[in-house]
């Protein structure tokens, strides 16, 4: 891998190039492509109709962005292609990808069936996406995914030698199925769909280790990689309002200016979502968002290309939600960027960090109410489906009902309740207790010092541990699925006896403790459509000619709903994957 370095001081000197092309702004669009991370005046370019008179570059394919599209340049580099990466940032390689936890969704991976895992029919993933799509998804582009979970993956352990382990090798996995109820819970909740890969030599994990590996493939195919060079819009062959024509190439702004490339074949879109553009995210999301764990490049720039050129998108009010308990006074919106030159540094390994993500609200002996003192759905759900809690707009006062939320625990409680505060910790004498958690010797002093109502926390509380002591929740089904089973679990307690439901137990042993919780996002989830080969479709239900999509760019395959491990990474390794082999196909543009 070539990689052309530029420096702060050029990256965040750069320029807006034109304004849109289209009526963009009802989506919150405009803004979008930017040249560095602080000029919020920057526009959406146009698509550029007819070719340059001259081109700075020439490849076979341009791809736009470093993080889970990589594996499209790589197959790209496979069948024979010149590609070309362009990176946004000056200094971090990866994009939001080097910060995930590491899985990518693969239903009968290779090495799950060589471990003896028994295979799911195909059918029922279909069902299974279907369902947790909620009438949203892409059926053509579940079945693409269907058809290339396995060999994308298998692609990248047998050629790019990167070494796939399967994670979840016992019986009781930590999570396999983030939906609720589904046609998969009776037989294969215990059947890991999603893979990993091994830490590097130097100790690097999870997203981390796969940003090394992708890093180490593309030098060996010796892919360039322009840092600090956003892409800034679309060259079109044709008039981009009439969809006559078909992609040439990208203008992008490099530290000496404008430069136009040309892609033979094709542009590949792989610029991951847009929580960082402030408008887009007020637009379209339906809920308040206060924290998200994406790279602050990340606003939406592919998005705001494929719209000059007609993209459809999908799903734009949709994202993979997550709750984040507040840490430190501010309510914080970033939580992952880069501090420091190696692009190691995440927000919320920080000292200054006031968010910290939660994914185990609902572990035995707590309860989350709102300030109305009301439960308001199941606490050990997963994140994602957690945070479709706070999409409620309570009409009559005007308000979120159920921001912010108060995780309440007593001193059984084994869970972690930011910067890894856990109560049976807390109550031995001289114990520190973080500020952020506030601890009181009864559930009426807590209700009064957190501005909960007082009367119904306690008739909720009440109610709550009458079940809970029997091990049902007939409100909320908590404790019933296999996500709350395997993920929100006190095993130790359930094994032994002591509680009849592994994830409930009565709130009643003081003192209690409490944080405020709030919702927040790991990445957006709407975007460009694509079809089965990953080709960007418009408005007219088109093919826009040589013009393809990965990444948290692209709408969610699986519509609103996160399916298993590592959806938002196949989004990009298996997507990318596709759009490669279906680019082989072509023939260049000039022949």
């Amino acid at each position: 891998m070539k990689m052309s370095d530029v420096s702060r001081r050029n990256f965040v000197k750069g320029s807006a190039v034109g304004t849109a092309a289209l009526a963009l702004s009802g989506l919150g669009l405009t803004g979008c492509v930017q040249s560095s991370q602080s000029d919020s005046s920057a526009q959406a370019a146009p698509a550029a109709s007819g070719l340059p008179e001259k081109w700075d570059r020439e490849v076979d394919v341009v791809v736009v962005g470093s993080g889970s599209i990589l594996p499209a340049a790589l197959r790209a580099a496979d069948n024979g292609l010149e590609v070309l990466i362009l990176e946004k940032h000056p200094t971090h390689f990866g994009g939001t990808t080097t910060w995930f936890g590491g899985g990518c969704s693969c239903p009968n991976s290779t090495i799950a069936l060589e471990m003896g895992k028994p295979e799911v029919p195909r059918d029922l993933l279909k069902q299974y996406m279907l369902e947790t799509a909620d009438g949203m998804g892409q059926e053509e582009v579940m079945e693409a995914m269907l058809d290339n979970y396995v060999p994308a993956i298998d692609y990248l352990s047998d050629e790019c030698n990167i070494p796939i382990t399967y994670p979840q090798s016992s019986d009781t996995p930590g999570y396999a199925l983030y939906t609720a109820c589904s046609c998969l819970e009776k037989d294969y909740s215990n059947i890991g769909m999603h893979v990993a890969c091994e830490p590097t030599s130097d100790g690097k994990t999870t997203g981390r280790a796969w940003m090394q590996y992708f890093t180490e493939a593309l030098e060996e195919r010796n892919v360039e990689v322009m840092m600090g060079t956003p892409a800034t819009s679309l060259i079109y062959k044709g008039d981009p309002l009439l969809g006559n024509g078909e992609v040439g190439g990208v203008y992008a702004d490099s530290p000496d200016g404008t430069i136009a490339i040309k892609a033979r074949y094709a542009v590949i879109l792989g610029t991951g979502g847009f929580d960082h553009n402030e408008e887009m995210v007020k637009t379209n999301l339906r809920g308040p968002v206060y924290a998200t764990y994406a790279i602050d490049t990340n606003t939406g720039d592919g998005h705001a290309m494929a719209a000059n050129v007609g993209a459809a998108l999908r799903n734009m009010s949709e994202c993979y939600r997550m709750a984040f308990i507040k840490t430190g006074d501010e309510v914080q919106y970033q939580v992952c960027h880069v501090e420091d030159d190696d692009g190691q540094t995440m927000m919320s390994e920080q000292a200054n960090a006031t968010m910290e993500a939660i994914n185990q609200l609902g572990r035995a002996s707590s309860i989350v109410v709102n300030k109305h003192g009301e439960r308001f759905g199941c606490e050990s759900v997963s994140y994602d489906d957690w945070g479709r809690n706070c999409e409620l707009f309570d009409t009559g006062f005007h308000e979120w009902r159920n921001v912010p939320a108060y995780l309440i625990a007593d001193s059984n409680y084994t869970g972690n309740l930011g910067k890894m505060a856990v109560p049976q910790k807390m109550t031995v004498e001289g114990a520190e207790v973080p500020s952020h958690v506030k601890k009181f010797d009864t559930l009426e002093e807590l209700a009064d010092g957190m501005g909960i109502d007082k009367e119904n926390l306690m008739a909720t509380i009440e109610r709550f541990n009458e079940n809970a002591a029997q091990g049902i929740d007939p409100d909320y089904n908590r404790g019933v699925n296999s996500w709350d089973r395997y993920t929100n679990s006190d095993i130790q307690r359930f094994q032994n006896g002591e509680i009849p439901n592994p994830c409930l137990a009565p709130v009643e042993t003081g003192p209690f403790y409490v944080v405020e919780v709030y919702p927040g996002m790991m990445q957006t989830k709407g975007g460009i459509k694509i079809n089965g080969n990953a080709q960007v479709i418009n408005n007219n239900d088109e093919i826009i000619p040589r013009l393809y999509a990965g990444s948290n760019c692209i709408a969610n395959p699986l519509g609103r709903g996160y399916g298993w491990g590592g959806g938002k990474a196949a989004n990009g390794f298996v997507v990318g994957y596709i759009a490669a082999n279906h680019i082989a196909t072509l023939e260049s543009w000039e022949a």
